[in-house]
């Protein structure tokens, strides 16, 4: 995510943002009431043929950062930033696994091939 939009909702100009160091950025976040407390989602629309833009384009010193996308529709990026310092929080973390000892293959497979949406 680019720094201007991690600062999006930092009442920061573009050149501003652009010119803060990542750990600036951050501690901006952290000391701002609002923001210390809240995370920031930033959706891109993306256009499905969108071209790369690099100036060494064409070159063959630097390779470009990416190829055209070419996309059969548009592509929703999804940008996340999350409050608080990650050297000073931590975050615990859980999971669910179910145990699938006990199901046949061929039980599984046949409801893998069952679309339940024409059942409705």
């Amino acid at each position: 995510m680019s720094k201007q939009d991690r600062a999006l909702d930092l009442g920061l100009t573009v050149a501003a943002a652009r010119a803060l160091k990542e750990s600036e950025l951050v501690a901006l976040r952290n000391d701002d009431p609002v923001g210390r407390d809240r995370g920031l989602i930033v959706l891109y629309l993306i256009d499905p043929t969108s071209e790369p833009v690099n100036s060494s384009q064409g070159t063959d010193a630097v390779p470009p950062p990416r190829t055209a996308l070419d996309a059969v529709r548009a592509v929703v990026g999804l940008g996340i930033t999350f409050p608080g310092d990650v050297k000073t929080k931590s975050i615990q973390a859980s999971h669910v696994a179910v145990d699938l000892t006990d199901v046949e293959s061929e039980n599984v497979d046949e409801a893998l091939g069952v679309d339940t949406e024409e059942l409705a």
